[in-house]
């Protein structure tokens, strides 16, 4: 299964429709609801560790694309703790659960 974080906006959204398109099984993850999602998805602040883990837990990749794109989205603090805790929470668990395929 390969875990799509960000799978709510526009580029993770594509992303998660061409490997559906190839048959692989996705599990899409964002911090926002995402209620026509085209396959399995689950509302996560990325930025929760715990949350992180367990939908890693079931993953064979991962392909993060979660990310508030710009100043113009929110505060520029929120911007930078949810964009490196983020990505530090997936780095760090993927070197964890030894992970060998981790796009970013």
């Amino acid at each position: 299964m390969i875990l799509v974080t960000g799978s709510a906006g526009r580029l993770g959204g594509r992303v998660v429709d061409l490997l559906l398109g190839k048959g692989y099984e996705v599990l899409g993850t964002d911090r926002c609801d995402h209620p026509d999602a085209p396959c399995q998805f689950v509302e996560v602040n990325p930025c929760d560790r715990d949350k992180v883990l367990e939908m890693m837990s079931k993953a064979d990749a991962v392909i993060h694309l979660g990310a508030i794109p710009g100043p113009q989205r929110d505060e520029p603090g929120l911007i930078y703790e949810n964009n490196v805790f983020s990505t530090y929470n997936i780095m760090t668990l993927a070197a964890e659960r030894s992970l060998r395929r981790v796009v970013f």
